[in-house]
């Protein structure tokens, strides 16, 4: 394995952990935080409303408000680079026999998501910090905006990737050879 797939493994890994801890360890505090079990708003793949966004708030207290802008921000602080590096670079990889363009364009789809999810948790964490009172529903709109365009982009890199996997897969079945010494 040469020392750039070994670098890439290792963000795989280091990816995988910073998921994990976001999804596996802070998800469940937040939605056991929040009075009627919440999904968190980076979780709402269809965004939320103004009085969802409040309700939302309201229900997780100072307490997960805090856990919320604190640890969960500061992990998802490095997360949207990590995850748009580890899927670019599979997608510029497995595109690398069929144009530049495609590879271009895959990596505008990661970059568009990073931008998205970054913007995201800025809006976000600026709604938590507002008292509810003067919270302006355009910031909450924004924010419901941006997870949703979040989730339009990851669901592209996803079936993109999925999709480029199944046809390498196809591809290297049809050139194996068969036990008579054909391919496919």
């Amino acid at each position: 394995m040469s020392a750039r797939q070994k670098l890439y493994w290792l963000l795989v890994a280091a990816t995988t952990l910073v998921y994990g801890a976001l999804i596996f360890g802070y998800g469940p505090q937040l939605i056991g935080m929040s009075s009627f079990g919440g999904w968190p708003f980076d979780l709402r793949m269809g965004g939320y409303s103004a009085q969802e966004a409040r309700s939302y708030i309201a229900s997780l207290g100072a307490d997960g408000v805090a856990l919320y802008i604190g640890p969960v921000m500061w992990l998802d602080t490095f997360f949207p680079a990590m995850f748009a590096l580890v899927i670019g670079i599979a997608m510029w990889t497995l595109l690398a026999k069929r144009g530049r363009v495609l590879q271009v364009g895959s990596a505008l789809i990661t970059v568009a998501y990073m931008v998205f999810d970054y913007l995201e948790n800025a809006t976000l964490y600026k709604m938590m910090s507002i008292d509810l009172d003067l919270l302006p529903d355009n910031l909450i709109e924004n924010a419901s905006r941006w997870t949703i365009l979040k989730f339009t982009f990851v669901d592209a890199m996803i079936t993109i990737l999925v999709t480029l996997l199944i046809l390498r897969l196809v591809n290297k079945k049809a050139e194996s050879p068969t036990p008579d010494g054909e391919t496919g």
